[in-house]
């Protein structure tokens, strides 16, 4: 697996079904991941892990990272 078993993702969706679906399919495929089901959650883990930020929600985002 190489490079992928060490890629940390980390998911931030408040439906379950899509957060752990998507979880199961990124971890068949060999990466590590963690996921959020809120904004706290995923605060929480970008503070406690070594995390590269990507949203699809930037506009929304960026005003509370300013």
């Amino acid at each position: 697996m190489g490079e992928k078993s060490q890629a940390l993702i980390l998911i931030v969706e408040d439906e379950d079904s899509i957060r752990l679906t998507l979880r199961d399919f990124l971890k068949r495929k060999g990466y590590h991941v963690l996921v959020a089901s809120d904004g706290v959650g995923a605060l929480k883990q970008l503070l406690d892990n070594d995390i590269f930020l990507y949203t699809d929600a930037a506009s929304s985002i960026s005003s509370f990272l300013h």
